[in-house]
């Protein structure tokens, strides 16, 4: 398989295939059982939900074929200096290859762009690899959530410096 990959900004068409990669990776952790679906209304408005000024979604593609994404936005009017990092999944076949470290490098930027001074992540513990890559790229783990995300069924929260 070509390796190769290049990260861009969303575009509407990329959707239903972000869409694919967030449900198959929500099903893969077990998370059928912990919320009420697997993909939310944010999610299924996903262009919309990042069209706005301090907000921006990258989706990382292979041969014309998108295999992950990932997004920033403002973390709520509490840390307008903190945005989180959102959705942020790869198709299984490109993890631990270098497309995650890329996705999150054009986060990193885009936030440092849109003055933000801390970027936010939650996640569940079931996820390893991505507390792992998360923690290897500068994110420190937290002891309880970091404002109201609204996703109590995430038990791993964390924060990096920017």
């Amino acid at each position: 398989m070509n390796i190769n990959f290049s990260v861009r900004s969303l575009i509407m068409a990329d959707v239903p295939a972000i869409l694919s990669i967030m449900r198959e990776a929500r099903r893969e952790y077990g998370l059928e059982g912990r919320v009420a679906s697997l993909l939310e209304p944010s999610d299924l408005a996903l262009y919309q939900t990042y069209s706005f000024p301090r907000a921006c979604y990258f989706v990382v593609v292979n041969s014309d074929l998108v295999v992950g994404g990932a997004g920033i936005a403002p973390l709520g009017e509490q840390a307008p200096s903190v945005c989180e990092l959102q959705r942020m999944y790869l198709d299984p076949s490109f993890r631990r290859k270098g497309a995650g470290a890329a996705l999150l490098d054009a986060c990193i930027a885009g936030a440092r762009e849109r003055s933000f001074t801390h970027c936010y992540a939650e996640t569940i513990a079931e996820m390893s690899g991505a507390l792992k890559f998360y923690s290897k790229h500068g994110f420190q783990r937290l002891n309880a959530p970091y404002g109201n995300t609204g996703h109590s069924h995430n038990d791993c929260w964390l924060l990096r410096n920017l």
